[in-house]
């Protein structure tokens, strides 16, 4: 191989391209660079193409990744999760956490996981950019700082799925949903929309709220997914206001989706809302609980004559976000997943039981109590078409107790919804549906 004596101190080819090239005596693959034969004639290199070409009968091509807004399907999903992560970071960097989400996965196999509260910033080519800024941010995508090498190891557990991002300007909300890979093989295309304006082709300005990643629309081939992590009502008349205008955009997509067609949608996510009595432990203690950590209010009468009673309780507990709740129930035709198993005719859940997806953190030493320990709310949901009604196989809350048994690290549990098979008479059904 090459000139007699000449030195191939350079030939850093693996042994079995070598003996390729050596066989089909290729030398001008593997010349040193700034150095002229014996025979004084500079040769040119083979061009990048042809390289590529014989490179690639003993080299696997890379296989190209889905773009991050557009995927391809071949089937409807029928295992879905939902689950507030309360900072997939936080999660990442736990090693019980992350091995408590492995053996999760494990055992249930969900087909798509529909991840809120992400808590990771947003991809941005200012590294100095603060939250706020006008510097332009790819939202699809995480920020270079937040992926460190810890975490992209941990995030290996997720590399069954391809991930679709909504993220916020800075380490807050956020949300990101994961579809197995096996659900792709290139008949249909998934599109995926992070605003309620984008979802419906609307050229109305997009919310703050919505900036934050709090939305993902995605379209299956049978059906539509939303995924949310709604805005938190909060004690201040600019949070509330916030909740509000979230809810009257959800209500205008419902509404304008219904005019477009009749494909049936399942909504899930953190709803920030308890929608009746029955989903909590302890329905008078929130109803009655008041803004007491601020300064606002100097005491419970106060609070009492500053604020209606429409809007008094904890956030979640109001009379109008339970009001405004059920009227979008009613405008997108949907019911609630988890109460169609379980109705409140039933018997009344304990405390300790597996009906509430929020638990309150346990005080950090053992001789005190935390003023929410031990108490569960129900913020976490399915919401599905009336029109697919019959497809509900199963829904479940995965945690339960005190103690945030089954919870993954976080103060929210997955929920799981089991749905059954879709064949093409009962697809042509549903698509011909008229409501």
């Amino acid at each position: 191989f090459g000139s007699p004596g000449r030195k191939l101190s350079v030939f850093k080819a693996p042994p079995f391209k070598r003996r390729f090239y050596q066989a089909m005596d290729m030398r001008a693959y593997f010349k040193p660079k700034n150095t002229i034969p014996k025979n004084g004639k500079q040769t040119s290199a083979p061009s990048t193409e042809k390289r590529k070409a014989v490179a690639g009968i003993f080299c696997k091509q890379k296989q190209k990744r889905p773009r991050p807004g557009i995927a391809r399907v071949c089937a409807n999903p029928r295992r879905l999760v939902t689950w507030n992560a309360n900072g997939l970071l936080p999660r990442m960097k736990s090693y019980r956490d992350v091995n408590s989400i492995r053996l999760f996965l494990q055992e249930h196999d969900p087909d798509v996981i529909c991840i809120q509260e992400a808590r990771i910033k947003a991809k941005c080519n200012n590294p100095k950019a603060k939250v706020g800024s006008k510097d332009r941010r790819d939202r699809t995508k995480p920020s270079d700082s937040e992926l460190t090498q810890e975490i992209k190891n941990s995030l290996q557990v997720f590399s069954e799925y391809v991930t679709f991002w909504s993220l916020a300007d800075g380490r807050k909300a956020g949300t990101a949903t994961f579809v197995h890979k096996r659900l792709f093989n290139g008949e249909e295309n998934v599109q995926v929309a992070r605003s309620v304006s984008e979802a419906i082709d609307s050229t109305q300005e997009v919310k703050r709220a919505q900036r934050e990643g709090r939305f993902q629309f995605i379209q299956f081939k049978d059906f539509d997914l939303v995924n949310t992590y709604v805005p938190n009502c909060g004690w201040t008349k600019e949070q509330k206001l916030v909740r509000q205008e979230w809810d009257e955009d959800m209500k205008l997509l419902l509404s304008k989706r219904k005019e477009k067609t009749s494909k049936p949608l399942i909504w899930t996510g953190d709803l920030n809302v308890a929608h009746t009595s029955f989903d909590s432990t302890n329905e008078h203690f929130f109803r009655n609980e008041w803004d007491r950590d601020s300064k606002r209010h100097s005491s419970k009468e106060s609070y009492n004559l500053a604020i209606p009673p429409e809007d008094r309780g904890i956030p979640g507990f109001s009379d109008n976000e339970r009001k405004r709740f059920q009227d979008l129930l009613d405008t997108g035709e949907l019911f609630d997943a988890w109460r169609k198993i379980n109705p409140t005719s039933s018997a009344k859940f304990s405390a300790e039981d597996a009906a509430f997806t929020w638990r309150g953190t346990p005080a950090v030493q053992n001789r005190f109590k935390a003023r929410f320990e031990g108490m569960g709310q129900r913020l976490d949901y399915f919401l599905i078409s009336k029109s697919i009604a019959d497809k509900l196989e199963d829904c479940k809350i995965l945690g339960y107790g005190t103690q945030r048994l089954g919870f993954l690290g976080s103060d929210h549990c997955p929920v799981i919804l089991h749905l059954r098979s879709w064949d093409s008479t009962e697809r042509e059904k549903i698509k011909t549906h008229k409501t």
